[in-house]
């Protein structure tokens, strides 16, 4: 593998490079809080959303890019919750943990700004039911 760098700034608080003529880089610096940084926009895969939602709604420890505006997680019915997010498109994927006991779960729709998830009952007859959970969302930042 051959690295090409265009663009390769010294400076006295670090070094900064890049493989384009954009205005993106790459930057090392030992006297910024974060050592290794990009500037600009990034197309990295990642995790995009993650957090836990209450059993109630709403959201616990959130934290990613593409958090939405103004909307978190909602409970819409008994264990279907829909979670919010400014994802924009449909190539992403969604980790779902509950944080109760015997449940399942299962990815029922997935949106451009938000996703439904059902839980249910482990056991003979299975039900909706209602359940806290973590979830992660990653993807492609942009299509």
């Amino acid at each position: 593998y051959q690295l090409r760098i265009k663009k390769l700034t010294i400076a006295s608080d670090g070094i900064a490079f890049s493989d384009s003529n954009s205005d993106n880089f790459f930057r090392l610096s030992l006297q910024d809080t974060i050592p290794f940084r990009y500037h600009g926009n990034t197309d990295i895969p990642g995790v995009l959303l993650a957090g836990e939602v209450y059993t109630a709604g709403g959201f616990s420890s959130v934290w990613g890019a593409k958090g939405h505006a103004s909307k978190t997680g909602e409970k819409i019915a008994t264990g279907q919750y829909k979670v919010w997010h400014s994802i924009g498109h449909l190539e992403y994927q969604v980790q779902i943990t509950p944080t109760t006991e015997n449940r399942s779960c299962c990815v029922v729709g997935k949106n451009t700004d938000n996703f439904v998830v059902y839980f249910y009952s482990i056991g003979s007859s299975p039900t909706l039911a209602d359940t806290g959970f973590h979830f992660s969302i990653t993807g492609k930042n942009y299509v």
